[in-house]
């Protein structure tokens, strides 16, 4: 059931309150380039505020990052301070913070078409719905059990969502509402997911099995689980090569799976830190980033080799990361100090 608490407002394409008083830590915005230069450094580190409590505060530890570059904003969810703050990616200050309904808030994905942020959540059993336009909540819609991740299917206004019962879930977007929930014996401690636009496929990560089961998002059925590397945890599809890359957290590598034809076989395994965790791929500069949280830094992969090719430090335990296709710079949401770091390239 979904409770609507705002109206819909008109359709977005892409290439989003309360507003807080905050510190300017970003240079002007530097024009957008096709391709890398220079190094890539951290060019900014933005700072969470505690939020006050009766006794003491409660100090921020961020997790999810999604980025609209259409609207020029990133959405940080901090399960700790229960709250998605927003920052304007033109400028990376901090303008808005999102409370309402957020009690444990994970994992967030943005539809820039219609507007609409998701948020996953660890304790809740529902996914809050944010409008990208008033940074309001828009409703809910209630899915069974407490999610993890989630991934948009723009194409069929779909999103496919990780949950702690061990299934997936596949939300109707316009209805608000599970249309089908997702079971399969190779199902195993999920966590990841993410689906493929150009092909009608989504890939979740079996932290336990050691695999990644593919769902054909047509039957919305898991046609092949593929074994990876130890534990599993997140996932990016680079929809242009056809690949999948996944993050093993205990093996401190990325499988890259190749999908063409469904082949869904493993081509590559990249060493990378230590405790990878989040994966995020740039299909125009043909770049995934993966985050390490052991030893706090983001791998930069060349996806036309499957090598690295830069380790960039950045704040500790860095989990969450988001990579803003204007500016083709990248969002690390640091779970241990409270911070969001953006990687661009020195100029």
């Amino acid at each position: 059931m979904r409770i609507a608490l705002h109206r819909a407002l008109p359709l977005a394409f892409l290439l989003a309150v309360v507003v807080l008083p905050v510190q300017r830590l970003h240079a002007a915005p530097r024009p957008t380039s096709s391709a890398p230069s220079g190094q890539p450094v951290v060019l900014a580190t933005i700072t969470l505020p505690p939020v006050p409590s009766k006794i003491t505060y409660i100090y921020p530890h961020p997790v999810g990052v999604a980025v609209d570059a259409g609207r020029q904003r990133a959405y940080i969810a901090d399960p700790s301070t229960q709250r998605v703050s927003v920052i304007d990616t033109s400028t990376n200050q901090l303008v808005a913070e999102i409370t309402e309904y957020m009690r444990v808030p994970n994992a967030i994905a943005v539809n820039p078409i219609i507007g609409r942020a998701y948020v996953t959540d660890l304790v809740a059993y529902r996914v809050v719905v944010i409008d990208l336009a008033t940074n309001g909540v828009q409703g809910l819609i209630y899915i069974g059990a407490p999610s993890y991740e989630i991934a948009v299917q723009p194409g069929s206004n779909r999103a496919y969502v990780t949950t702690s019962a061990n299934s997936v879930k596949v939300l109707d977007l316009a209805s608000g509402s599970v249309i089908k929930t997702i079971s399969d014996p190779g199902f195993n401690e999920l966590y990841g997911v993410a689906v493929d636009p150009s092909q009608p496929r989504a890939y979740v990560a079996n932290r336990s099995g050691n695999s990644i089961s593919v769902i054909d998002t047509d039957t919305n059925t898991v046609i092949k689980n593929v074994t990876v590397g130890s534990n599993p945890n997140d996932v990016a599809v680079n929809s242009v090569t056809h690949q999948v890359y996944v993050t093993n957290s205990n093996g401190n590598t990325v499988s890259v799976i190749d999908t063409t034809a469904d082949a869904d076989t493993v081509v590559a395994t990249i060493p990378v830190g230590l405790g990878p965790f989040g994966v995020a791929v740039n299909p125009v500069l043909h770049r995934a980033y993966v985050t390490n949280r052991a030893d706090s830094t983001v791998s930069e992969i060349d996806t036309r080799h499957n090598t690295v090719i830069a380790t960039i430090p950045v704040d500790r335990v860095p989990e969450g990361i988001a990579v803003d296709l204007r500016t083709n710079d990248e969002y690390t949401a640091n779970n241990g100090p409270g911070t969001v770091s953006v990687i661009g390239m020195s100029q």
